[in-house]
């Protein structure tokens, strides 16, 4: 089933990975990795080719546009607020990461600096947390969901919501079609997420 250019704008976007079990492979994949900005010699590219320190080469992923930044006005105040959308850099919903991390300081309503180093499991490179603050979620219903704490990691290629994180009472997550999910977070606040 194909969805309208309309209909995917309206509906939030979100990876939800589905894991199998594979058998484990015998070889020994390169553990040097690249930092943020800087080239490590000993991994498998050399400087020339690399993204982190040429992030113009990465190749783009097939999605439509970006996350965008709404602003919303409630009372006095103006808050930033991120909409999640289908989008060139999807945000992820991941049941295993301990925060909310966010590429993009402009869509915080309060930052903090910070220095934080984030473990990323599966090698020795670490993320550093620069800012902490609040992030306002809006759904397409114009519905608010504000995530206290949140972290701003720039070098995240997408931000990551915290599945643990998200709600404090209630997550009920219901797939509806082969590509859809739809999520209501305390009985309040609903997403329509995409399956990618």
């Amino acid at each position: 089933m194909s969805k309208t250019n309309d209909e995917q704008t309206n509906a939030a976007s979100a990876l939800i990975h589905e894991s199998k079990e594979k058998k484990k492979k015998a070889y020994r994949r390169n553990t040097n990795y690249c930092s943020a900005g800087k080239h490590n010699p000993e991994s498998a590219h050399d400087a020339e080719h690399c993204w982190q320190l040429h992030p113009e080469l990465r190749p783009n992923t097939p999605f439509k546009p970006s996350t965008q930044l709404a602003e919303v006005s409630e009372g006095h105040e103006s808050e930033a607020s991120l909409l999640l959308t289908t989008s060139v850099k999807p945000t992820v919903l991941d049941s295993g990461a301990t925060h909310h991390m966010i590429n993009d300081a402009t869509v915080f309503k309060t930052l903090e600096k910070t220095n934080i180093k984030i473990s990323t499991g599966g090698h020795n490179n670490f993320l550093t947390a620069e800012a902490t603050g609040t992030v306002t979620l809006v759904n397409p219903e114009g519905e608010h969901l504000t995530l206290k704490h949140a972290l701003l990691v720039p070098s995240l290629n997408r931000s990551l919501i915290s599945l643990p994180r998200l709600f404090s009472d209630s997550l009920l997550i219901k797939k509806v079609g082969a590509s859809e999910v739809n999520i209501v977070v305390d009985d309040t606040f609903r997403l329509q997420v995409l399956l990618l």
